[in-house]
């Protein structure tokens, strides 16, 4: 009787390992990117809640009750949301530059980043500035300017320095 609850737990085990190797939103934590950004307890945190248990996936692969307890620990660690619940950035919708650099079909030549400003450069001085001094993104110092808030701000500026991260181009501090 043992021999066979063994070999039943282990076909079990063979058929649900295709479905623990990817998570609800199809992509392995070690794929996903959302949570670069955070340090510490706050990474483990945001790794579980937008990677690991996909909460923020129709179908998580977590009860309402963890995701909630996850969400609300992260929120009382780093006082902001989840960046895989931040509101996107409107600069990608309203700058065909932004875009074009978050998708990669753009070459990024160079990035300064520091101090509340974050510009991408291509190879002809064309760029994309996110400022906290200006409030807002902009495309060559030209219209439209988009307003942001703070929080908007720090999700653009991350989206604009992992644009140059993906294409091997260090941010760099002015000089």
């Amino acid at each position: 009787m043992r021999k066979h609850v063994w070999t039943l737990t282990l076909a079990l085990l063979v058929v649900a390992l295709p479905a623990v190797a990817k998570t609800p939103d199809g992509q392995t934590p070690s794929e996903e990117t959302v949570c670069d950004g955070q340090k510490g307890a706050a990474f483990g945190l945001c790794n579980a809640y937008c990677e690991a248990m996909d909460c923020d996936h129709p179908t998580p692969h977590a009860s309402p009750k963890a995701c909630e307890k996850v969400k609300s620990n992260f929120e009382k660690i780093t006082g902001s949301s989840l960046p895989c619940e931040a509101s996107p950035c409107p600069c990608s919708a309203e700058l065909e530059l932004f875009a074009a650099f978050e998708s990669g079909s753009e070459t990024i030549s160079s990035c300064v980043s520091a101090s509340g400003e974050t510009i991408l450069f291509t190879e002809d001085s064309r760029f994309v500035s996110v400022s906290i001094f200006t409030g807002g993104c902009q495309a060559n110092n030209e219209e439209p300017f988009v307003p942001l808030t703070e929080e908007e701000i720090g999700i653009c500026s991350q989206i604009l320095i992992e644009a140059a991260a993906n294409a091997s181009v260090e941010c760099q501090g002015p000089e």
